[in-house]
């Protein structure tokens, strides 16, 4: 099973593009596990970060899970 990964950073109400420099994650990496299970992981400058959501799609698929 081919996942595609991204990362949608929100912070607050500020999503990614309009934050400000240092919150964005860089270094990103994802290891498959296995068929149904993935392992990401990132570096970021800023520590005072709320959050970050992660969403995963199949290629096929429609529509992101969460």
């Amino acid at each position: 099973m081919v996942l595609w990964a991204a990362l949608l950073v929100i912070h607050g109400a500020t999503i990614a593009g309009s934050m400000p420099a240092g919150g964005t994650p860089e270094n990103i990496t994802v290891t498959f596990l296995s068929p149904t299970e993935v392992r990401v992981s990132w570096t970021t400058e800023k520590e005072s970060v709320e959050k970050y959501d992660v969403t995963y799609k199949p290629i096929e698929a429609r529509s992101a899970r969460h």
